[in-house]
């Protein structure tokens, strides 16, 4: 039985520190999904609790404690992997609303528009105005896509004679 309360003590540990990391529940929907998580998580600790008269031992009720919890990852994780799977679609609004979370549309981005050999002015229509412009041998626009535990991330488009010759991600 003490085997079963650290498991479902583990399950808690591992999706609270998920919780703290994730950049699409810190910044989709200015956080709602971690209000949700936490809703669904407290849920998962009182039902037992406000059950457990119903469970006849002690290992009973530490088995319904971690079948809540699992049912509660299970759920979060369904909801993560939707949010996830609608930011990972690429469109201008998304992009313009969520900075932090634009490197999740990168794929698509590249995938449905070729930005090789589009010239700035198209390039600025679809993805807004750079946070960075660099001169020199090739011209560069950079664009915050997101947050490592250091520095940022950005989308670094590099211009030859005014249109588009390369796409990478960089961290700074």
């Amino acid at each position: 039985s003490i085997l079963l309360g650290l498991l479902w003590a583990g399950i808690f540990f591992v999706s609270f520190i998920f919780i703290r990391l994730s950049d699409i529940l810190c910044y989709f929907e200015n956080g709602s999904l971690r209000y949700l998580f936490v809703f669904l998580y407290a849920l998962a600790i009182l039902l037992p609790i406000l059950f457990r008269k119903k469970f006849k031992t002690y290992d009973a009720w530490a088995m319904g404690m971690i079948v809540c919890a699992v049912l509660s990852v299970l759920v979060c994780g369904l909801i993560y992997l939707g949010a996830k799977g609608y930011i990972a679609h690429f469109s201008k609004e998304k992009w313009d609303k969520n900075e932090k979370l634009r490197i999740y549309m990168i794929d698509d981005l590249e995938h449905t528009y070729s930005l090789i050999g589009k010239s700035k002015k198209e390039l600025t229509e679809l993805l807004g105005e750079p946070t960075a412009v660099s001169d020199g041998k090739h011209d560069r626009y950079e664009y915050v896509i997101g947050e490592s535990i250091t520095d940022p991330y950005t989308y670094q488009v590099t211009f030859e004679d005014g249109l588009v010759i390369d796409t990478k991600i960089m961290e700074h």
